[in-house]
């Protein structure tokens, strides 16, 4: 991660068996090399038929197949390196659909072997501050159900910027900025897509000025965060391998 992201986070807790997916759906090709990028976040595209998935780490690839959240996953300390997956089914498929794909692609060629488990953790609510959300207008289009996703936003300037996001998107980016010290659940209720800009927040991280991330949240965009408790589900991987050859 940059300078401005922070590890993952693991709990512990009681534990229901689970396996990788074996639900027979499966790519029809699959491309698996490991990535010589060298850059730090995780890029997603996803086609009508297709997902591709850049310089993903285990963890980018289980959030992404079962649509968890980074802090929902406890992966032990191996660290496999990160991957340049290319994969393509028979024909078109929705994207539950290329999940479970994907699920099966994780069992197959990474041996993925995981069980879930129900955590209390502490959290943020992210919701509206006093004087309602101050967003920049809604989108004028819909996000395209085929777009590229990244997992953390860009840094411009001094400022984070986030691109075509939901306000569940941009809760879960802010959870990886350092000075965020757990989990951000979108509370807002608030629909649609927004470009988002966070001023001078890089900067301030970068200076060491981390505490005046709640503050500027609340200040620029209206949103405030709440400490609450709240349970979640946990995937927390047994065992995996490095992936078989192609």
């Amino acid at each position: 991660m940059t300078a401005w992201a922070k590890t993952l986070l693991t709990f512990a807790g009681g534990a229901v068996l689970f396996t990788a997916c074996c639900s027979g759906e499966s790519f029809d090709v699959a491309s698996i090399r490991p990535s010589t990028i060298g850059k730090t976040r995780a890029i997603v595209d996803r086609g009508p038929d297709s997902v591709s998935l850049t310089n993903a780490s285990i963890s980018d690839l289980l959030q992404w197949a079962f649509d968890v959240k980074y802090f929902q996953i406890s992966e032990g300390k191996q660290d496999l390196g990160r991957f340049d997956i290319r994969a393509k089914s028979q024909g078109p498929a929705d994207l539950a659909t290329l999940r479970r794909m994907l699920q099966d692609l994780l069992a197959t060629r990474f041996h993925l072997v995981l069980h879930r488990e129900m955590r209390p953790v502490s959290v943020y609510e992210m919701v509206a501050a006093k004087g309602g959300p101050k967003l920049p207008p809604t989108k004028d289009e819909p996000a395209a159900p085929h777009r590229a996703t990244e997992s953390l936003p860009r840094v411009q300037d001094g400022h984070f910027l986030f691109f075509d996001t939901s306000l569940s998107e941009f809760a879960a980016k802010l959870s990886l900025l350092r000075g965020i010290d757990r989990p951000i659940v979108n509370k807002t209720e608030i629909k649609g897509n927004y470009d988002i800009t966070l001023k001078s927040a890089a900067s301030m991280i970068r200076e060491g000025d981390e505490t005046s991330l709640f503050s500027l949240i609340q200040n620029q965009l209206g949103l405030k965060l709440v400490p609450a408790k709240a349970p979640m589900e946990f995937l927390v991987v047994d065992s995996v391998d490095r992936p078989s050859a192609n």
